[in-house]
C-alpha cells in the first residue's frame, strides 16, 4: 500500500536564503570592483586610491544594492576629465570588468557548471 502524503510548503525560508546570499554577494562584487578601482586610479599623491571604497546601499523596498565611491574631491574630473586634462577612467573599467564576470558566472550557473 502505498500512502500520499500532502504537504503545504513554505517558501519564506528560501527566499530568505535568496536574499542572504545575494546581499553577500552584492558586498563581495563591490568590495571586488573598488579594489580593482583603486588598482587602476592613477596616482600622484595616492590620495584617491585611499579614497575608494565598496559601500553597501539599501534600497527604501528592503532590496540589496551596493556601490563603489571615490571620496576624493577631484575623483569625478580624473574619471572623466576636462578641458585641460585628460579623462583616466578608472570606474568604469573596474564596474565593467566585475559586470562582465558576474554575467559569465550566471551564465554558466544557467547551463549547470558547478
Amino acid at each position: 500500500m502505498t500512502t500520499l502524503r500532502l504537504t503545504r510548503w513554505h517558501p519564506q525560508p528560501a527566499v530568505q536564503l535568496v536574499r542572504r546570499r545575494s546581499d553577500a554577494w552584492l558586498g563581495a562584487s563591490a568590495d571586488l570592483a573598488a579594489a580593482d578601482a583603486r588598482d587602476r586610479a592613477p596616482v600622484r599623491t595616492g590620495r584617491l586610491r585611499r579614497s575608494i571604497v565598496a559601500l553597501p546601499l539599501r534600497r527604501p523596498d528592503g532590496r540589496a544594492r551596493s556601490g563603489v565611491w571615490a571620496r576624493a574631491p577631484y575623483a569625478l574630473w580624473v574619471e572623466i576629465g576636462t578641458r585641460r586634462m585628460r579623462a583616466q577612467p578608472y570606474l568604469r573599467p573596474a564596474l565593467d570588468a566585475v559586470r562582465g564576470a558576474a554575467n559569465t558566472l550566471v551564465a554558466l550557473a544557467r547551463i549547470g557548471v558547478n
